[in-house]
């Protein structure tokens, strides 16, 4: 879970410095093979270099949901 779950978007800009905003990418070694994990690799850094394009969302239902980060709706943001 990220920051996100825990009211990211509640938080004061001073309390979200403290905060590390990470991915956590897990997969079954035992399922998947070496084609696989280059292609996850590709698509990754095919995203980490057009992270500029990849617009803001912002939340469009359920921001009070205890699990929200299961069950909220995300509008983009353009512009």
């Amino acid at each position: 879970m990220g920051p996100f779950a825990f009211e990211w978007d509640k938080k004061t800009a001073e309390q979200k410095k403290g905060v590390l905003n990470l991915v956590r990418f897990a997969i079954p070694r035992n399922v998947y093979g070496s084609a696989h994990f280059d292609y996850a690799v590709a698509a990754i850094t095919e995203l980490y270099k057009n992270r500029d394009k990849i617009p803001k969302v912002k939340i469009s239902r359920g921001a009070t949901l205890r699990l929200r980060h299961f069950q909220t709706g995300l509008q983009p943001i353009y512009g």
